[in-house]
């Protein structure tokens, strides 16, 4: 009997399993006619509707995508939040009146009424009523205002910026009106002014986004000059600046942190002293692991890691370490665990290499070396990483997409430029070619090739209007640099 009821059991591994390897390959049709079959014995399960749902949402099939969304509430309810995500953006407006009625029966708490509503008029792209709402819960709350950083930069883009601030400035809450003012001048890129609305009223977690992006640019300095003046700032935070600035030596000498300053070590290519620092603490399995394969114990990574339950990441990380060490077999079984346990991202990365053994008939050298090329990657060993690449010949589409990675993130325009076009050229039909696209655009942006960026996006929304890369395009409203 329990055998039987295991076997009429919704199996949910594979479903997401056959779901990201038709995702990836583009094949929704197919994926549509497998989720029907499962239908017909499984009716109640949410996955597969949701599945559906964006399968018709990457074929630009509104009607399809519409007549699902029915069947689905129909069938599940309850489920109507769920759903949301799956929207486009005509959908979400077209269902503002019942998503109003429905807050307002769910929902009690006006703040809570309030930020969802705000959420939802901000994807519906329903810029003031986003605002207005926005602005009634900060009037209610100013502790409990969360700085939406990117979401406040797209309803900047995307709405008349003086009726925003008015809208803002009409507020009975000073605090609130001034936190939201210092958001919309960091979300224009005007960090003086952000951080000067900021510093007024001692907004610590404001400051320190502010200090972050700034630290990113390069502009440490300046950013340590702001960050001072807060109140109890501790030298874990002025470190944080260091590390994302990539002065790992600066940032090693201010961090209190172990594991910090472990991971410090680690990217700095001091294998044997982050080790040292990192062997045997809670929280640093992976770090340890990484450490270990960097300086090239690759047993001890494995055994780090342990044989116990891991979580999705730690088990990808010891899928790959098994590969690095050709062990294919081992490596690939531990894959097809993880594709089927975690986030969309994740089981990608998990599909690529699965799809990359399958291709070479578990060839025993060509997974190795991109296995350990993508770990180097990970320790920011970019030579190295090279050089395993180096060794796949003839080259595949899997080592020069992360070969362009590499020249992306080193910025060596000319190798990436180069390595683009052999992509191009020798891999015209590949499933991978959306994110070597849209890595050239990310390059041509970076050089303020405004027209040739234009081109490139156009070229990528045009031959791939349903992957994932041109959905990160549209949700983004991916900006040109405002000079040539």
């Amino acid at each position: 009997m329990i055998l039987l009821l295991f076997l009429l059991s919704f199996n949910r591994s594979e479903f997401h399993r056959r779901k990201t390897e038709c995702f990836l390959h583009r094949e929704y049709q197919r994926f549509i006619t497998y989720a029907d079959s499962l239908l017909e014995h499984y009716p109640k399960e949410s996955d597969i509707w949701l599945g559906l749902i964006d399968a018709y949402h990457y074929l630009n099939d509104e009607d399809g995508m519409i007549r699902r969304i029915k069947e689905f509430l129909r069938t599940n309810h309850r489920s109507f939040l769920s759903i949301i995500s799956r929207l486009s953006r005509p959908q979400r407006r077209h269902l503002i009146p019942e998503v109003v009625t429905f807050y307002r029966r769910l929902i009690r708490d006006p703040l809570f009424y309030s930020e969802n509503l705000y959420r939802y008029y901000k994807s519906a792209h329903k810029y003031r009523e986003a605002v207005e709402e926005m602005v009634k819960a900060v009037e209610a709350s100013p502790e409990r205002l969360q700085p939406l950083w990117s979401d406040l930069k797209t309803i900047f883009r995307h709405t008349d910026s003086i009726s925003v601030i008015e809208t803002i400035r009409g507020s009975r809450c000073h605090r609130g009106r001034d936190l939201f003012l210092a958001m919309l001048a960091f979300a224009r890129g005007d960090y003086n002014e952000s951080a000067r609305l900021f510093l007024r009223h001692n907004y610590t977690k404001g400051l320190i986004k502010v200090c972050e992006i700034m630290a990113q640019q390069g502009r440490v300095k300046p950013a340590l000059r702001l960050i001072r003046k807060l109140e109890g700032v501790s030298r874990d935070q002025l470190a944080h600046l260091f590390f994302l600035a990539t002065d790992y030596n600066s940032a090693l000498d201010l961090f209190t942190d172990p594991i910090r300053k472990g991971e410090c070590l680690l990217y700095l290519g001091r294998y044997q002293e982050a080790i040292e620092i990192l062997k045997g603490r809670e929280g640093a399995k992976r770090l340890t692991a990484l450490a270990y394969f960097g300086d090239g114990d690759t047993d001890r990574a494995i055994a780090v890691l342990g044989s116990d339950d891991l979580a999705p990441p730690l088990r990808y990380l010891k899928a790959r370490l098994h590969l690095a060490r050709s062990e294919i077999k081992i490596g690939y079984d531990l894959l097809r665990g993880v594709s089927s346990r975690c986030d969309d991202d994740l089981a990608n990365d998990c599909l690529r290499f699965l799809l990359m053994i399958e291709k070479v008939n578990f060839d025993t050298i060509i997974p190795a070396h991109y296995a350990r090329a993508d770990l180097y990657y990970e320790i920011k060993d970019y030579d190295r990483a090279i050089e395993e690449l180096r060794q796949i010949q003839p080259p595949s589409e899997y080592g020069l997409l992360l070969l362009a990675k590499i020249y992306e993130r080193i910025q060596a325009d000319g190798w990436l430029v180069v390595t683009i076009k052999r992509f191009e050229r020798e891999f015209p039909d590949s499933p991978l070619l959306p994110r070597v696209l849209l890595l050239k655009i990310e390059h041509l942006v970076r050089r303020g090739r405004r027209r040739k960026a234009k081109e490139a996006i156009d070229s990528l929304l045009l031959r791939f209007p349903g992957s994932p890369e041109a959905s990160r395009l549209k949700e983004s409203n991916f900006t040109l640099p405002s000079s040539p």
